[in-house]
């Protein structure tokens, strides 16, 4: 399905009232009772495999779930369709855009948090370093608060500015597996719990923690390569950008030229 910015900026001028996000899940608790704020810059931060995705996740599903819209930056093209189907996730509300390099995927962020027609915006810079520097953090944290839209940079911990300009911060560790009841340490998967602590809060206490789980999707096969991914998107809108003029949109994607 083909969007653009102005479908989207459109879009915005029929948003509910901003309201903070609520999961249904430990991580309401730990930030009640003003839940997950919008229009704040907030970053999941941990290591590889730590729950950072689960967290996202969590939040992006009861944002959908509540009519709004929702993106998700991706570089890496790591997005999992299924999976995030499987948590909840409705995907004809999430906007998937994958950019080619960090430039443009700052330049797309801050594109579609200035549309305002996303209630929350995740940008997962894992792996991009130093993408987010002191200036593109004051700008995004003041677009946000203009627009209402949440922000959540994932990340490994390792970007200075962000931690600085962030309003929450929220550090992801110690996921271990959940197995189906009744199954043995060979047994099937039944997910996954993320533990969760409050590094940062202008309204909580630094140090409460809790546990978040997320159930794994039925997927038959293997988890698919990055080439796979795309074929598996149906049903999410989906934004590549590169500087090549010979990028021409598809059913399910769309090539946004810088």
């Amino acid at each position: 399905m083909s969007l653009s910015i102005a479908d989207l900026r459109g879009r915005a001028l029929v948003q509910p009232k901003r309201d903070a996000l609520f999961t249904n899940t430990a991580l309401d608790a730990l930030l009640a009772p003003a839940g997950v704020p919008r229009g704040r810059l907030i970053e999941v931060f941990g290591a590889p495999s730590s729950g950072k995705t689960s967290i996202a996740f969590a939040l992006l599903a009861a944002c959908t779930a509540g009519g709004l819209l929702a993106a998700y930056i991706d570089p890496a093209d790591a997005l999992f369709a299924p999976a995030a189907a499987g948590a909840g996730i409705q995907l004809s509300r999430l906007l998937v855009v994958r950019p080619r390099n960090a430039d443009l995927a700052r330049r797309c962020v801050d594109a579609v948090v200035r549309c305002g027609a996303c209630a929350l915006v995740v940008f997962d810079c894992t792996g991009l370093g130093d993408v987010l520097r002191a200036h593109h953090c004051t700008r995004l944290a003041s677009q946000a608060e203009r627009t209402g839209t949440a922000i959540v940079a994932l990340s490994n911990g390792d970007v200075p500015a962000l931690a600085s300009f962030s309003s929450l911060r929220l550090r992801a560790a110690g996921l271990t597996p959940v197995w189906q009841e009744g199954s043995a340490a060979r047994g099937r998967l039944a997910g996954c719990t993320a533990s969760v602590e409050v590094v940062k809060s202008r309204m909580h206490a630094p140090g409460k923690r809790a546990s978040i789980r997320a159930a794994l999707p039925d997927v038959d096969g293997s988890w698919p390569t990055s080439s796979e991914v795309q074929s598996t998107s149906k049903g999410a809108v989906e934004i590549h950008l590169d500087r090549s003029s010979e990028a021409r949109p598809d059913n399910d994607q769309v090539a946004a030229h810088a």
